[in-house]
């Protein structure tokens, strides 16, 4: 499929339906079905994701990639305060606050609850390191407040590329371990320095998943 047929087609589909806000998106309502087709059509083998066609879709977006496979598209389905809930086409759901994934429904040992301490990006910039204690949990299966100590360290500017535009963005690093189940990971977040938007993230949601990859195309709306 060619990247005009694609920003055609999905011109075509937003001509079906008025989209007043995407917090307010309902995917239960008529205009749902064009919503899941454009889901559908971004997963398929050989669409080009550009610039041009993620202006063309009403939905804040996202590039997803499970360790470090193909990449697909997820969409802006809610915003409830400062929580986002993204979804895939096969309705995978990724709640998100922050930049950070707090909860997922639909993968395989979904991650349920995290309880950490309210350290945000814009005070761990002000730390070189540091070190707390979170504690996970999960279901299918079930495993409840598996301690987490965790180490965020500030590595520093790089240059990040998202579809062709570039961005010099601040690496946080953060260390994980669970001592109990011996489990140890690192998630990365790209930050903005100024308005301490997370960018791009990689990050661990579970001892038995690969990591997931995410980089914003199209923010939400302030």
């Amino acid at each position: 499929m060619t990247k005009s047929y694609s920003v055609n087609l999905i011109r075509t589909l937003i001509i079906l339906f008025t989209l007043n806000s995407c917090s307010n998106l309902d995917v239960s309502s008529p205009s749902s079905s064009v919503f899941n087709l454009l889901l559908k059509n971004f997963s398929e083998t050989g669409v080009v994701i550009g610039k041009e066609t993620i202006e063309s879709i009403p939905y804040a977006s996202s590039l997803i990639s499970f360790g470090g496979n193909a990449k697909s598209l997820i969409i802006l389905e809610s915003i409830m305060e400062d929580t986002n809930t993204w979804i895939s086409s096969d309705k995978v759901r990724l709640i998100e606050n922050n930049g950070r994934i707090i909860r997922t429904m639909g993968m395989p040992n979904d991650l349920y609850y995290i309880e950490r301490p309210d350290l945000d990006f814009d005070f761990l910039l002000t730390k070189e390191s540091l070190s707390y204690i979170a504690y996970y949990s999960f279901r299918e299966p079930v495993l409840n407040n598996l301690k987490v100590e965790i180490n965020s360290e500030v590595i520093g500017l790089e240059t990040i590329n998202i579809l062709g535009k570039k961005r010099q963005l601040i690496l946080i690093e953060e260390s994980l371990y669970g001592p109990m189940i011996n489990w140890s990971a690192k998630n990365k977040y790209w930050i903005d320095p100024i308005t301490k938007y997370v960018w791009k993230s990689k990050q661990y949601l579970s001892p038995r998943l690969p990591h997931v990859q995410i980089e914003v195309t199209k923010k939400p709306a302030s």
